[in-house]
């Protein structure tokens, strides 16, 4: 987890440091924009077993959805063929004759030799999170006007300014220390600022989630913190919710002291989705987190027709969420619409225009274009080498699933000389799949390489 706690200038000069390093780097993290851009393979670690993927975070999630896709078809014929072959051995049981006893008695031996698939849905507890504002606001949320705040006669922002209006899904962004967290602050109620205005709209209702997770008490129980805040749910409404949030039976006597992060982190979130407020204020709700509820997080705040302000230095989150970043810079706040990528290709497209105003002589814009002309011709050839390797991994990929499929069905596992041709085939395509990964992993480098 190196990126725990780093504001995102510190995480990109991570990123680089690991692309140029030229040894080998072992990981862990859940950091899933970080893994797209530093790795070229991902272990996955389930179910006390290890399985390689030839690519980086995106390209896992892929192939793994789609195996887990694939092993749900395969559960779901097994079951129907199992179900089938039971019928006919008790129709041929309750037939009485001898030959038919023999022939139900065969089957059933077949059937004790299956190997029993296992339900790829049965393990899949995950929280059941869902943002419902009890009431809509208006269209304009929140006007800030000249907004500042110091500490000990520290300045930690002056005159910020900007406005919030419905449905508006923002990214607060900026290096730590920038004061991003005393802002949320001060919008929820928490504390003051020193001057300014703030400004909010008809009906706007706030939820704040504190990166600190202030707002439980260590001494209460799970039980009670949620009926406290709430206490005209009954017992049995707050014991459901609990459960949908991953807490049963005696866990819901725990005390709030005694959970990890992530278990408090879902604690808060519990009580910020039964708030059913229409402004959500977010501070870094991703922390102690797994992939699986960040997923789910993610959802529930696309789904939601509230609006909300987050701090997150998550950047694959802060792309799957929102439609605006804010920037918080020493000299004010800088508006850009859309997400986090197309927040660092405006600031990367506004870097270039400043440097191509420094003049440049006509020998050295003609030199430069040569050789930019050659490194332009190579990473086309690359990319198209690139590009046909991939097709090929997809094909083989693709044969695989099926072959794998054709083994479950009953015309073939019945078949003895069918079925020992179609392991065959699916053991040479493995094979040539492998020798296919590594050819990519190494073109992969080279891209990489010629990118920087």
């Amino acid at each position: 987890e190196p990126t725990n706690h780093l504001d995102i200038s510190s995480i990109e000069w991570i990123e680089k440091y690991i692309k140029d390093f030229k040894g080998t780097v072992l990981l862990i993290s859940h950091d899933r924009y970080f893994l797209d851009k530093v790795v070229n393979k991902t272990l996955f670690l389930a179910d006390k077993k290890i399985k390689v993927y030839h690519g980086n975070y995106s390209y896992f999630i892929r192939r793994w959805t789609e195996e887990i896709e694939l092993n749900r078809k395969k559960f779901v014929l097994q079951e129907k063929e199992i179900q089938r072959q039971k019928d006919i051995i008790a129709k041929f049981l309750a037939n009485g004759r001898d030959k038919k006893v023999r022939q139900a008695k065969s089957r059933e031996k077949m059937l004790q030799n299956i190997t029993i698939l296992d339900n790829p849905d049965a393990d899949a507890v995950k929280i059941s999170l869902k943002f419902n504002p009890a009431v809509q606001s208006g269209n304009d949320v929140l006007k800030i006007t000249d907004l500042s705040k110091s500490y000990d006669n520290k300045e930690i922002f002056e005159n910020i300014s900007l406005s919030v209006f419905k449905n508006d899904k923002i990214g607060l962004v900026g290096p730590n220390g920038i004061g991003k967290s005393t802002l949320l602050k001060i919008i929820a109620g928490s504390i003051e600022a020193d001057c300014g205005n703030l400004n909010y709209g008809h009906n706007v209702n706030i939820g704040y989630f504190d990166q600190e997770l202030s707002d439980l008490n260590e001494e209460n129980s799970i039980l009670d913190e949620i009926w406290d805040e709430y206490p005209r749910l009954k017992v049995h409404e707050v014991r459901g919710y609990l459960a949908k949030f991953m807490f049963y039976s005696e866990d819901l006597f725990k005390s709030i002291s005694d959970l990890s992060g992530g278990e408090k982190n879902r604690v808060s979130l519990l009580k910020l989705m039964l708030s059913r407020t229409n402004f959500l204020l977010m501070d870094e709700p991703t922390n102690h987190l797994d992939i699986d509820s960040k997923n789910i997080l993610e959802k529930a705040i696309n789904d939601y027709t509230g609006t909300v302000l987050i701090i997150s230095h998550d950047r694959y989150f802060l792309n799957r969420t929102v439609n605006k970043i804010l920037e918080m810079t020493s000299s004010g706040v800088n508006e850009f619409l859309g997400n986090y990528d197309y927040y660092i290709e405006k600031k990367n497209s506004l870097l270039i225009d400043d440097d191509n105003d420094e003049t440049i002589t006509k020998t050295e814009l003609k030199n430069l274009s040569r050789k930019e002309r050659v490194n332009t011709r190579n990473r086309q050839a690359l990319r198209k080498k690139l590009d046909e390797l991939e097709a090929k991994i997809y094909t083989i990929e693709t044969d695989i699933e099926r072959m794998e499929l054709e083994l479950c069905s009953p015309e073939v596992y019945n078949n003895h000389v069918l079925a020992t041709k179609t392991s065959f085939k699916l053991e040479t395509s493995k094979k040539d799949l492998e020798s296919l990964y590594q050819d990519w992993a190494i073109l992969h480098e080279s891209q990489e390489a010629d990118n920087e």
